[in-house]
Order: C-alpha cells, then sequence, then structure tokens
C-alpha cells in the first residue's frame, strides 16, 4: 500500500469520527414537569471563553422570548446573584454549586435555564481542522427536575482534503480558524441550534415589563470633602425586582441605583454647580420599555 493511499484511508477514518460527533441536537422534553412560563438565564460555565459564554447567554435570552417565554432581564439576574453572594466571579461561575431552589425563589421565576461544561475546541489533524463550541444546557424548576435540556456540540470543518482544488480558499479559511470571528458564528449557531428544540409557548397578552412603577424621585446636593465637588444623592421607590439607573447629563448615564425592597438610591460626586436635572429609569425584571421621570435638584 503506498504513502498515499495509507495517508487517505487515515484521513478518511478521521473525518467519520468528526462526522459522528456533529450529530444533531439532542435534547428532551419531560412530560411530568410543568411547561414554565417565566424563566431566568444564570450565568453560564465551563472553560469557555467568558467572552463566548456571555455572548451565548444573550442569544439565549432572546430565542427564549421567541419561543413565546418571559425572560428576566440579564442585568436584574446577575444583580441579585451578586446582592446573595451568589455571582463573586463571573469568569469562574459554577451553576452546578447553587442552591436552585433557593434561586428561583429569590428570581421569582417558574424556572432558571442552568448551563455548565461549555467549552470551546479546535484542532488540525492530517490537514483536516475542526472547530467546535458546545455544552449542556436545561431548564430546571429549581429542582434537579428539567422540563427541557439539551447537549449539542456546534461545529465548523475544513481541510485540504475535503475540499479538492480550492487550495486558496480553505489557505483563508485556516487562518480565520480559531479566531474570535469564527467563534461568534458558532456561538450563534449552537444557540440557535438548542433553542429550535425548546417547545413554543402561547404569548401572554401585555408586556410583564411595563407593569413596573416609578414613584417618589428626588435629587438632592450633598458637600464631599474634595474641593469644587458635591454629591449628587439620587432617591426614588419602584416595584420591587426594578432596575433603577439615573443620568446628570449626556455624557454621565445609566449610573445604577442600589434598592433593597422597593426602595433605591444612587450617588455620583460631579463639579460643583454642573447638573441641574436628574432623570430616573426603571426597568422591570422582565425588560421591557422603562418608566422614567424627571426632578429638577434642590
Amino acid at each position: 500500500m503506498s504513502c498515499s493511499t495509507l495517508l487517505r484511508l487515515v484521513c478518511l477514518g478521521v473525518l467519520t469520527w468528526v462526522l459522528v460527533a456533529c450529530g444533531g441536537v439532542s435534547f428532551r422534553v419531560a412530560k411530568d414537569v410543568a411547561a414554565p412560563r417565566s424563566v431566568a438565564v444564570l450565568p453560564l460555565g465551563g472553560k469557555a471563553d467568558p467572552g463566548a459564554r456571555t455572548l451565548a447567554r444573550a442569544l439565549l435570552v432572546e430565542r427564549l422570548r421567541g419561543r413565546g417565554l418571559q425572560v428576566v432581564a440579564i442585568d436584574f439576574v446577575d444583580r441579585v446573584l451578586a446582592e446573595q453572594g451568589w455571582l463573586t466571579d463571573p469568569e469562574r461561575f459554577d451553576p452546578k454549586a447553587l442552591p436552585l431552589p433557593k434561586v428561583r425563589e429569590v428570581l421569582a421565576v417558574d424556572a432558571v435555564l442552568v448551563g455548565h461544561d461549555l467549552d470551546e475546541s479546535r484542532f488540525n489533524i492530517l490537514l483536516l481542522r475542526r472547530h467546535a463550541f458546545g455544552g449542556t444546557i436545561g431548564l430546571r424548576n429549581g429542582t434537579e427536575s428539567a422540563w427541557w435540556s439539551a447537549n449539542h456540540v456546534a461545529s465548523l470543518l475544513g481541510g485540504l482534503l475535503l475540499m479538492s482544488g480550492q487550495v486558496i480558499s480553505e489557505i483563508r479559511a485556516q487562518i480565520v480558524h480559531g479566531s474570535s470571528m469564527a467563534t461568534l458564528g458558532l456561538v450563534d449557531t449552537y444557540v440557535e441550534d438548542v433553542a429550535e428544540t425548546v417547545p413554543v409557548q402561547k404569548q401572554v397578552d401585555g408586556s410583564p415589563g411595563s407593569n413596573v412603577s416609578l414613584t417618589e424621585v428626588r435629587a438632592e446636593r450633598t458637600a464631599v470633602p474634595t474641593a469644587g465637588l458635591e454629591r449628587i444623592v439620587v432617591k426614588a421607590n419602584a416595584s420591587p425586582g426594578a432596575t433603577l439607573t439615573f443620568d446628570l447629563d449626556p455624557r454621565r448615564t445609566a449610573i445604577p441605583m442600589a434598592g433593597r425592597a422597593g426602595v433605591f438610591v444612587g450617588a455620583q460626586d460631579v463639579p460643583v454647580g454642573s447638573v441641574r436635572r436628574v432623570r430616573v429609569a426603571a426597568r422591570g425584571p422582565f425588560g421591557g420599555d422603562p418608566v422614567a421621570a424627571e426632578v429638577e435638584l434642590r
């Protein structure tokens, strides 16, 4: 047997293994678990780059909304997790360590999406290449039971032997292989593939985010030790679970406010006399259009 024939047989074996590893989405929908109406997407765990996991999480929020589920805004989820001491290092977040019943209760949702073992892999063997992104995710009701779960790996295949006669195109692909652009495409493909297996739920009339209230907005100036500066203190009452921010001017916007039991407070140091009005915006945990109010500084 010639060396070229042996090489082709080995490559064929590698290609067969790669294709087997690139099957469709493996998913399960439990008939004995009630379908959730409201869900929260937790930070995704795994060895994949934090940026890729963050993108996958944001895409999952949008795709789940497209399947008829009410999905809590990510900033609200992260704020609650941080307040409870469950989110200390986002890059090393481990959803397996969370007390899921308590998490679901605090977030006031029917289920939480938990993703773990998300990983990105790539290799070049015998002129064949594979770049993949995948992992396991599931919508859990706070116990070990999952209404829906899926395991999938999205991948890109290539190689000079697979694209005979297109050497230049393949060389360009090798350059892109493993780049952030290729990763982003794989993440999008992964999320799209798994989201398509989530049963579509009947849409609920009205936007849950439109029910947020914002009252008793006030702002005042206070002195600070630093010469030439003053502190703007902003207070407001809003629906429990809302996320509040305030704007001082076009350059200082979306400054977060901390809240507990519906009472929110925020502060920012600015040059004396540089701010006259304050705009406060409140968003419900499910997003939607914000409720806003403006007040004069006292």
